[in-house]
């Protein structure tokens, strides 16, 4: 099954249900799959040894990348270095800087800034748990920088491909000196889709999440009396290394569309509700990375020219009492659906 010959009306009608369940009934696994990628049925361009150097495959990383989380690859980054200050947590040890090596098991994105990152059980990281030793703690490693460009904090990653990708490397000559060069995180020829019927429903699913999300937590806290469902706060020793502050572009999106509808069902006990609210934090970050991906690539290349699907144009538009001035485009694939987005300075600390 999928969402090929649904229109984005009907798509965006299902979403917007509150008493419709969009991850138990596999509409948000039918959305994310969209974005997924099957390296093997990519035809990028293969990679050359010119007299001016290396010359990179046109192959982006975040495909790439999406691709080995996929299959839960295991990777190693031979030198990192943070673009965030350090922490130092009580109950975690890191036996080594260097190699920096585990299961890749997500793709993270700054929600404001153009900022990716992938998410590793890093096995460098020893931790103590109520006097209980393990090996392996999630750490995020940057691989684009706050202003949406390469960071450079990292130079290679390591991995280990099976034999079919493998095969496939070799067959769309993509290794170089047995190395894979990108030239692009996120591929230029990405941003239409910005305007497509895929991103406008996953930002609409993203928000129908969200807002689920904010009502299991408003739950949690009435039954708590006041407690939050987070975990305690790691006990940060110390922050090392000096830190700074810069300015870099933020870039928000959001589409209008259908209202939310109706009510969700409230879970009948505490479990439920933890168990619940795991299962919309296991799927919003795939989502969430897929569709900052394709606003940097629109951010970059885009807006125009429009699509031949986009008969109306961007103009300036303020909400009711709000100050502050967006770009706003109507979509005619829905009865009054409308992407917006603004661009600002925004302040962000980093080491320094």
């Amino acid at each position: 099954m999928t969402l090929k010959h649904t229109s984005l009306e009907d798509l965006l009608h299902q979403i917007t249900a509150r008493d419709d369940d969009p991850i138990r009934s596999g509409l948000a696994t039918l959305v994310a799959q969209h974005w997924a990628v099957d390296l093997t049925t990519r035809n990028p361009a293969p990679a050359l040894i010119e007299a001016d150097g290396l010359k990179p495959t046109d192959l982006d990383l975040a495909a790439f990348l999406a691709a080995l989380v996929d299959r839960h690859a295991v990777i190693n980054i031979p030198e990192y270095r943070a673009r965030r200050p350090v922490e130092k947590v009580a109950t975690e040890h890191v036996i080594s800087k260097e190699n920096r090596h585990g299961h890749i098991v997500g793709l993270r994105a700054n929600k404001e800034v153009f900022s990716f990152s992938i998410l590793v059980k890093d096995t460098n990281v020893m931790t103590m748990n109520n006097d209980q030793q393990e090996v392996g703690a999630y750490r995020t490693f940057m691989i684009v920088d706050l202003d949406g460009t390469w960071y450079d904090g990292w130079k290679t990653i390591e991995f280990l491909p099976t034999a079919k990708e493998n095969a496939w490397l070799d067959d769309k000559q993509l290794w170089t000196a047995n190395k894979l060069l990108f030239q692009n995180f996120v591929h230029p020829l990405r941003w239409p889709s910005f305007y497509g019927k895929y991103y406008i429903a996953t930002k609409v699913l993203i928000a129908r999440l969200e807002d689920e999300a904010r009502a299991l937590r408003g739950w949690i806290k009435e039954r708590r009396r006041g407690a939050t469902l987070e975990q305690p706060p790691r006990e940060v020793v110390e922050e090392i290394g000096a830190s700074k502050k810069i300015a870099v572009v933020a870039f928000e999106a959001v589409v209008d569309g259908p209202d939310l509808r109706g009510k969700y069902n409230n879970p009948e006990h505490m479990s439920d509700a933890v168990t619940r609210l795991a299962e919309i934090n296991k799927v919003l970050p795939s989502l969430r990375f897929a569709t900052r991906a394709t606003e940097l690539s629109f951010h970059q290349h885009g807006p125009d020219p429009l699509p031949g699907w986009i008969d109306t144009i961007w103009s300036q538009w303020r909400g009711k009492g709000c100050r502050t001035v967006w770009n706003r485009i109507t979509v005619p694939m829905a009865k009054d659906v409308a992407i917006r987005y603004r661009v600002w300075d925004k302040i962000e600390t980093v080491a320094e």
